[in-house]
């Protein structure tokens, strides 16, 4: 889910699990309206929410207690509890820290430990509001590969909001918000490519995204210094030389540009 600040994202997100409610229209999860009062507990029960900040979810003493809450509160016997905790924490690969004070953890850490906290509910949907927006980009990376493994090996379906294109690259879908109104729904591809979408919204395509389409395109450049260098058609094979997993870092070796250039010398010189 992308858009603007202000473009009704977090309210959005607020009415999936009934803690907002519509006063017109209606929203409904698995066919239930969460204007139904006596549907409310079910409604909770599927949807689970994680908020920008893992501190405002943090009541426990250490982490094992912060992932019992929940279920502890639902009146779950002891044994479901301890069963839950253990699955949650080994989810999120944090069932080593479980006797360790939420303080003494990660920004990222903090974050899967509230993930943690809502998967132990079991819930059918989990509702993340900009979750990485105050983490470093290690943080980032440990909270989106938790969240990749749970849609991915857990089948859970994840609503991410998320100021972050890279992030949205990750998705099977993209929904932008403008003003209150849906201005796009499809596949993150798709959206990539509305160069004009993106322009009116002031944002710019992931660079993973622009680095496969050039990779895809007949014309490599490389800048070196002040010089232009273009490479026309050359084998695709040899375009990158370095373009890590995540597709934030990304860099042509100028070594590719000058074999290329001696290759061309030496033809001319026979």
């Amino acid at each position: 889910m992308l858009g603007r600040n202000g473009s009704g994202k977090t309210t959005f997100s607020k009415q999936l699990n009934a803690i907002l409610r519509p006063s017109e229209g209606t929203v409904t999860v698995d066919e239930m309206g969460t204007k139904d009062a006596e549907k409310l507990y079910d409604i909770r029960q599927r949807v689970g929410m994680v908020f920008q900040n893992p501190d405002n979810q943090m009541v426990a003493a250490n982490v094992e207690e912060e992932v019992a809450f929940g279920p502890e509160n639902l009146g779950m016997e002891s044994d479901t509890i301890v069963a839950r905790v253990k699955q949650a924490l080994e989810q999120v690969r944090m069932w080593k820290r479980r006797k360790t004070a939420p303080n003494h953890l990660s920004g990222g850490q903090k974050q899967r430990i509230a993930i943690a906290g809502i998967l132990a509910m079991h819930p059918d949907y989990i509702v993340l509001d900009e979750p990485t927006a105050m983490l470093d980009p290690k943080g980032r990376k440990e909270v989106m590969e938790a969240l990749q493994r749970l849609n991915q090996e857990q089948e859970m379906t994840v609503i991410l909001i998320t100021h972050d294109m890279e992030e949205a690259a990750l998705a099977s879908r993209v929904i932008l918000l403008a003003d209150g109104q849906m201005r796009f729904d499809g596949r993150p591809e798709k959206f990539f490519g509305a160069d004009a979408l993106l322009a009116e919204m002031g944002m710019e395509a992931p660079l993973s995204y622009r680095v496969r389409k050039l990779i895809d395109s007949d014309v490599f450049e490389k800048k070196i210094g002040d010089a232009r260098v273009e490479e026309a058609t050359i084998d695709k094979r040899e375009k990158v030389a370095e373009y890590d997993k995540t597709g934030r870092e990304w860099e042509a070796s100028s070594e590719l540009v000058d074999k290329k250039k001696n290759k061309k010398a030496e033809s001319r010189d026979r």
